[in-house]
């Protein structure tokens, strides 16, 4: 992961590592933190730390020299789930995290150029 970049546009911090790690100071800094549930806390951490995990084998570098990581968030998910079973957690956390690995990023890449998410693009009038 420390090895892996970013494409700088979107990750100015450079590396996955870095960027896990200043995801997780992040969190633990908020004023929401303490008012979290112990396992959502748990839940919380685990998906930061495995949201990218699939960053380094997708990395890719565009022709127009930008940097991608194609199909991470599903191979992440999938990963991660085969990792937390391996590990004993219970069903509901796996899916809980999982679910937000897949979706993570979503509201970035869901929205056009003329800021319309996707689905909205679909139909008329929206």
């Amino acid at each position: 992961m420390k090895n892996t970049m970013q494409d700088p546009i979107k990750h100015a911090e450079g590396d996955v590592c870095t960027h896990t790690q200043m995801v997780l100071d992040s969190i633990l800094k908020t004023e929401e933190w303490t008012t979290f549930s112990k396992e959502e806390q748990d839940i919380l951490l685990l998906t930061v730390i495995f949201h990218n995990i699939c960053k380094p084998h997708t990395l890719t570098h565009e022709a127009d020299g930008s940097i991608s990581h194609p199909s991470h968030r599903r191979e992440g998910a999938q990963l991660t789930r085969q990792i937390l079973d391996k590990e004993n957690y219970d069903f509901d956390t796996i899916y809980k995290v999982c679910q937000t690995i897949f979706y993570h990023g979503y509201p970035f890449w869901a929205y056009s150029k003329d800021n319309r998410p996707v689905g909205c693009r679909m139909k008329k009038g929206c």
